[in-house]
């Protein structure tokens, strides 16, 4: 009896020896996930213009803890097509939605990167420049409800975590269907926690209302990303 006592004894110990290092790689996860959302609401928490993310909250945004969740630049590709060339980023931030883009148009393809923040502009062209890049990106400057975008140009649109931070989305979504060329795609992507279920439902409205056809949702983690085509034969 006393050897079993201590051979279960020792058991327990081994079992509580394994459970440890899990339960801790579990912390450290949940820890990684949660901690961007905790600093981007304290660094925007004093900020004149909240709905728009300041600088430092896109080191947040654009991380490899994101990437390895959503698995986003894939579906950017996948949802652009092998045949969009001309395209856009509007709202690029620190640009990793633009480098996707620019590697996947080629070298005889064009980027343009839009933001309304120089600041963001900056760093985009900077590591564009560090990926030899750069000559397929052209960073633009944009105002709020001046979006920027090329008349009847371009493949493929993405508005990435931005359309609910614009002023007027009517017009935004406007100039994204004119941006586009006959059977272009836009891809729409909203967090999960500031833009709600009735927001997102408003913004997939406006933009099925503006003339877009064929909303498509997209898998990309826990956020929120759809496909619209804008028709090829248009009235």
């Amino acid at each position: 009896h006393s050897d079993s006592a201590k051979q279960s004894t020792t058991t327990k110990q081994s079992n509580l020896h394994m459970v440890a290092p899990a339960g801790t790689l579990l912390l450290i996860v949940i820890g990684l996930v949660v901690a961007p959302f905790v600093i981007w609401f304290l660094l925007n928490a004093t900020r004149s213009n909240k709905k728009v993310c300041g600088f430092w909250t896109g080191f947040l945004i654009d991380n490899p803890v994101r990437e390895f969740l959503t698995g986003q630049s894939d579906a950017i590709a996948k949802c652009a097509g092998p045949n969009a060339k001309i395209v856009a980023d509007f709202g690029c931030g620190h640009g990793a939605n633009t480098l996707t883009l620019a590697r996947m148009v080629g070298e005889d393809g064009k980027v343009f990167a839009i933001d309304i923040q120089q600041q963001m502009l900056d760093r985009t062209a900077k590591r564009a420049q560090e990926q030899d890049l750069a000559s397929r990106v052209q960073i633009i400057k944009c105002h709020p409800t001046e979006p920027a975008l090329p008349i009847n140009q371009l493949d493929f649109v993405l508005l990435s975590c931005v359309l609910h931070e614009v002023p007027d989305p009517v017009l935004m979504v406007r100039a994204v269907y004119d941006s586009l060329k006959a059977g272009g795609r836009f891809m729409l992507v909203e967090p999960p926690f500031h833009v709600g279920a009735r927001q997102l439902a408003h913004e997939t409205a406006i933009i099925c209302q503006t003339g877009f056809r064929n909303a498509t949702p997209i898998s990309l983690g826990l956020l929120n990303a759809f496909s619209f085509d804008k028709p090829k034969n248009i009235d």
